[in-house]
């Protein structure tokens, strides 16, 4: 049912790229996203992670070195219609 829904923003925050969770997703909606309706954004934490960094040299709008909650400078502002998914260690 994907015609029932606009598109999906993921902001998704790594604290490096080898704890990174389903990497091949991330890095496929983070490249390729944009075709089926879906904009991945990263944010990693350790500034010497170079993987990240590349990343985020390749798209400087969708990465950034920082906490997760930085990325919503990056995305547009949500609409009415929009809902959250949260998850995450207990802080």
């Amino acid at each position: 049912n994907r015609e029932k829904y606009g598109d999906i923003s993921i902001l998704y925050g790594v604290r490096c790229y080898d704890l990174m969770l389903f990497k091949e997703d991330v890095l496929n909606y983070f490249r390729n996203g944009d075709s089926q309706g879906v904009k991945l954004y990263l944010s990693y934490e350790d500034e010497e992670d170079q993987v990240c960094y590349g990343l985020e040299c390749e798209r400087e709008d969708r990465c950034m070195h920082g906490m997760v909650t930085g990325l919503f400078t990056k995305i547009d502002r949500p609409s009415k219609n929009t809902y959250a998914l949260i998850g995450g260690p207990p802080i």
